[in-house]
């Protein structure tokens, strides 16, 4: 999947990650691995017995937003289709070590 990723700030301070692909399944949580310092969706899947699945981005965190994350525990996920953000929705980060 080529998958055009970006995370931003939004006015309220929350970190946003965006993206400009339709995704294969919903978003069920963000998570942020400590020891790599990058950020994967998981995916919400139809069998909750399925293991976990989701895209894990190639570029790690800058320390602001892993600040960020820390302080708010939460971060908004966002589509971006034909140059608007839409569909933005807040999930629980859930912090991992590799």
């Amino acid at each position: 999947m080529a998958l055009n990723v970006g995370i931003i700030t939004l006015k309220d301070g929350s970190p946003c990650i965006v993206y400009d692909e339709a995704l294969p399944h919903p978003i069920k949580h963000v998570e942020f691995c400590r020891d790599d310092f990058q950020v994967s969706l998981i995916y919400q899947l139809p069998d909750d017995k399925a293991p976990p699945q989701g895209i894990k981005f190639d570029f790690p965190l800058d320390q602001k937003f892993v600040d960020l994350f820390e302080k708010k525990k939460m971060c908004a996920v966002g589509f971006v289709k034909d140059q608007q953000l839409i569909e933005i929705k807040a999930y629980n980060v859930i912090f991992t070590n590799a």
